[in-house]
Order: C-alpha cells, then structure tokens, then sequence
C-alpha cells in the first residue's frame, strides 16, 4: 500500500473554549509525539499572547503517528476575528472535526466553521466534549446528526475517555487525500525565521519536492531553489522530501518577505497557472501604528513585514502624521485581532510602539461617479454626492430567558431583525451598523446574556449616512482628524476637548483647545496662561503701575499666542490617553 493511502489530513474547528486545544494535548500525548513529562497545556499555542491570552490565534500544524498511519492535524483558533486561519486550514485537509462543549451546546462559531467545511465539501464528524462534566442531551445528538449526517461522538478532551476511539473512527470516516497528476503544492502559511527566511507551510497535492530543486510559484512568475524540506512535530524537522498527501514545510532561502505568498502553487512546471485561490478578507477596522523613536522606522517595517506575512489578513499601508513621523496604517479583522498583533509586536518583537484609536472606513461616492473609502479625511462638501456606513450581518444564539434584553440591546444599537428561530435556544439574524458593533457590542452581549450568548458577523453593505470630519485644533494648530457620524459628533467632541484640557500642561499664554466638525466650531475649552503676577514684587502705591505691568504681560501672552499658532505639538503620551478614552 502506498504512503498516500496511510495519510489522513485533518483540523479542528469549533466555538472558542470548547475544548480544541485541549483535545489536541491529548492526540500528541497518545500519539507519543510528544513525551508527557514534557507535554504542558495548550502545547501548540507556541505564541506568548495565546497562553497569556489562553485562546488560539493562529493555526498550527503538527505530525502524529498513530499505530500505521501518519495523521496531519491542524489546530484552529475559535474567535471570530481569526477565521480567516480557519478558512485556509479547511483548504489544506480532508475532513475535520466539528468540537461541541456539552456544557454550552451549538454556537455562533459552531453554525459559521460547519457552514465553512461544508462549502468546501469536507468530511465533518461531530465530537461532543467535556462528557466528564455533563451526560450529553439527546437533542445535542440529534441536531449534531442532522447537520453532518454522522452520529456524534463522546469524548472527554481532559480525562481522554473516547480519544483513541475519535482517531479510529477519523481514520475510517476521512477519505485519504486524492493525488493530482502535476507535482503541486499548496502554501496555506507561512513565517519569516532569520536564518532560513521564509518558511513556506505547504500541503503536497501531487508528486515530491526535495532539497535541490527548482520550483516555480506562477503568482510571483519566480524560480526558487529548494534548500530544506520537512514536517512538523510541532517543531521544525527536516525530511529527504515531502510527497502526495502530506503536510510540511519547504525553505527556499527567500528573504523578502511578501505577504501574499497564501495561497499561491508551488509547481515545477511553469505553464501551470497558480489554481488555488484564496479570498483575502476585508479589513473594516483601522488604527495607525508608529514607532516609538522615529529614527526606527527602517527596523519597524521590517516587523510589520514579517507580521503581515504571518497573519496575511492584515493590509497595511505607509502613513505620515504630523506628531509621530512615519508609520503604517493596518486593516484589522476586529478589535481583539488589533490586540493581539499590538501584543505580538511588543512582545515578539521587542518593539516599543504608538497606536492611534480604531476607525472604521466610511465610503463617500462623488459628483464626478468615483466612490472612495474614508477613515480620517473627507473631499470638499461641494464634491461629494452622499456618505455611508457599512453594516453587518450578525447571527446570534442565546438562551430563551435572554430574549427580552437581547432584542432591547439590539435595537439601542440600531440593528434591524431579519429572522428568528425557537428551538432549544433562540437564533437571531439580524443586521446592525458596524460602528455600534465595534463600541462595546460584545461586552454588552455576554453582560445581558450572562456570559451564554454568542454571535458572528459578516460584513453585508453600505447604507447612506450623514458623516462629516472632526478636527481637533489646539492653539490653532490642527492635531488629528477623524470621520463621526454627525449625530454622535459633539459628543465626541466635547470628550475629546475636555479630556486634552485635563492632560495637556498650562503654557506661558492661554491655550485654547477646540473640536471643528464640517468647519464649524461645536466644542471649545481653554487651558488659562501659567499665573505669574509681575507686579508682586510692588507694595502699596499708585494702582496704575501695576495695572500697566499686567497689560504689558497680556500684549506678552497674545504676542507668544500668536508665534506658537500652527507650530504647537502634542506629545504621543498625552494623545494615546486621548484615543484610550474615545
């Protein structure tokens, strides 16, 4: 029999902390791939944020052998803002496992990953978990069956009762992988390590590929070397080659790094056309990061390179700003993506940096037809036809005891109801403005609901709306700029004023601090000039001496005032508080 026949590829996809990492402890510890005494938990969350964290973000691949087969498993992060991790690992296996909690039941991201693995025609068996802490209900089974058309299995990821039993109905249900006539390969990752360059995570779908020879990437029309090839234990083990069916990594001594490697072939033959596609996704959340010493910009690059190559779902784009210098303006898939890769960056890479608060890209559609995306500025008014906002679809499960203050929720947040459903829990898909979905929508969820509610969301459209720029002036001096809707505008206003008033340190002339929206003034504070009296020193006698002194020093103030206009700065300290407060 043929290795491919022996091979079965596989990840696992489920809701966030029911159990994925967990149940990958235990296939590493029965597989003997890694020794127990060595074996800690959450052993292939290899990032410093995901233990800090204690959640996966990004995927991870590793070899195990299991009695006469060698068994690819990728472990899957379970938040939302990392499904793209999700989707590639889906296209790089045969089947997969769909986890379910006993204790919560089916999920948001349990509907969202088996809609995934289901486009993509994969084989799903369903495994219910944490049977140690529950008996599973028969309405679980049923619903687990009537979405996979396999009845679920019990296991227990902690104790390990049932996970011997789960790899030998995997090896049985999954089909081994099907070989392709052309030497390919598929890139579903990759990361940059200093010595090798970049690290290419390949899933062969056809031939071999081993040190010494040449492949061709069609995306890239480039001819690379091979110089190392291997799998994955979950470190790095070199092999004489890699063929049909299995998971790995190839090394090419590739030094730029080039975020756009995901999802490109690797072939030998250069007349075939790149055939695997990925769609990248769309960013909607944006902040600007900046190096905290303006003369490490070349070195922060080089991180920001490395990092998009490791989490292809960002984009980035150079940016200047007055008050920081150089920097990059990055899409995010959420704001806890934007946490992490923050974490990342400072933790990883040893890197001190400034982030300016989340914005959302509004899009304008002008007179002349043009459509563009706006975060920060907007064109002339006489040029712009109409504004809008994207919104989003959001599903939600909750338990039935919830519905009233779910549905308030929702309609504070101005979300419209599309469609509900009753059956052990309530599913609830409706639409909403991505703004009031990134202002504290999922605190506000899991504190209505207890904690037992989740949703996901895509992104659906744009729907009209009045924006309009926000200018911050200090002394004249424009200091940032932001794009609000014009209901919300002075609100934020006034908070950003009043917040600047508090931090910023009194000058030797008054300081007037002001919020601009569509070149109107609608919030206005001033900072009063450092109290100096110069005529202390004068005792008793005429008032008219003192009272020349005190105009003398208010021609000085207005005289400073005005050489200070359009030159007054505002430390990066003092502005991050700002942003902290929005």
């Amino acid at each position: 029999m043929e290795l491919r026949e022996k091979i079965r590829n596989f990840c696992i996809i489920a809701h966030i902390d029911h159990g994925k990492s967990t149940l990958a402890d235990r296939f590493l510890e029965l597989t003997g791939t890694v020794e127990k005494e060595k074996l800690q938990p959450q052993y292939l969350d290899q990032l410093s944020v995901e233990r800090k964290h204690g959640v996966t973000v990004k995927m991870q691949p590793v070899r195990l052998k299991f009695k006469d087969y060698i068994l690819n498993l990728i472990d899957t992060p379970g938040h939302s803002d990392f499904s793209y991790e999700v989707s590639r690992a889906l296209m790089a296996v045969d089947g997969c496992l769909l986890l379910v909690d006993v204790t919560q039941g089916i999920q948001a991201q349990t509907v969202y990953y088996f809609e995934e693995a289901k486009k993509l025609k994969k084989t799903i068996i369903p495994v219910i978990n944490k049977i140690d802490l529950k008996k599973p209900e028969e309405s679980l089974k049923i619903k687990l069956k009537e979405m996979t058309g396999i009845q679920p299995l019990t296991i227990s990821a902690k104790t390990g009762e049932g996970v011997e039993n789960l790899l030998e109905k995997l090896i049985e249900i999954v089909n081994p992988p099907e070989e392709f006539e052309e030497d390919l390969a598929l890139i579903f990752d990759s990361h940059y390590q200093d010595y090798f360059g970049v690290v290419f995570h390949v899933r062969i779908f056809g031939g071999t590929f081993q040190k010494g020879e040449t492949i061709f990437l069609p995306h890239l029309n480039e001819r690379l070397k091979i110089t190392q090839v291997g799998y994955f234990t979950p470190q790095m083990k070199e092999a004489e080659k890699l063929s049909s069916g299995e998971i790995g990594y190839i090394v090419c001594n590739l030094k730029k790094t080039n975020p756009y490697l995901v999802g490109e072939s690797i072939t030998k033959n250069s007349q075939i056309k790149n055939i695997f596609e990925f769609k990248k996704p769309q960013n909607f959340i944006f902040a600007s990061f900046f190096p905290a010493k303006e003369s490490d910009f070349l070195k922060f690059k080089e991180v920001i390179e490395k990092i998009c190559l490791n989490d292809p779902s960002l984009s980035y784009e150079e940016i200047y700003f007055k008050n920081f210098g150089r920097g990059f303006k990055i899409g995010f898939l959420g704001l806890f993506h934007l946490q992490i890769i923050k974490e990342r960056i400072e933790e990883e890479f040893k890197t001190e940096i400034i982030i300016t608060f989340p914005l959302i890209h509004y899009k304008a559609i002008l007179k002349n037809g043009k459509e563009i995306y706006v975060s920060e500025d907007l064109p002339p008014e006489n040029e712009i036809l109409k504004t809008q906002e994207p919104w989003v679809e959001v599903f939600l499960i909750t338990p039935k005891e919830y519905q009233s203050s779910i549905f308030e929720l929702i309609k504070q947040k101005r979300g419209l109801i599309l469609e509900k459903n009753e059956i052990d829990k309530l599913e609830i898909r409706f639409e909403m403005p991505l703004e009031e979905l990134i202002t504290n929508f999922y605190d506000l969820v899991k504190s209505k609901s207890s904690g037992y509610a989740s949703f996901w969301w895509v992104f659906k459209e744009y729907k009209d709306k009045k924006i309009g720029k926000l200018d911050i002036l200090v002394n004249g001096t424009k200091i940032f700029s932001l794009i609000v809707s014009e209901e919300k505008a002075q609100k934020i206003g006034e908070k950003i004023v009043e917040k600047l008033k508090e931090l910023l340190s009194p000058e030797s002339y008054p300081l007037k601090i002001q919020a601009s929206y569509k070149n109107k003034i609608i919030a206005s504070r001033t900072i009063p000039a450092l109290a100096k009296n110069p005529a202390s020193w004068l005792y008793g006698g005429d008032r008219t001496r003192k009272m020349k002194l005190w105009k003398k020093q208010k021609e000085g103030q207005k005289k400073l005032q005005k050489l200070a206009k359009g030159k007054t700065k505002v430390s990066p300290e003092v502005l991050i508080k700002v942003f902290k407060e929005i």
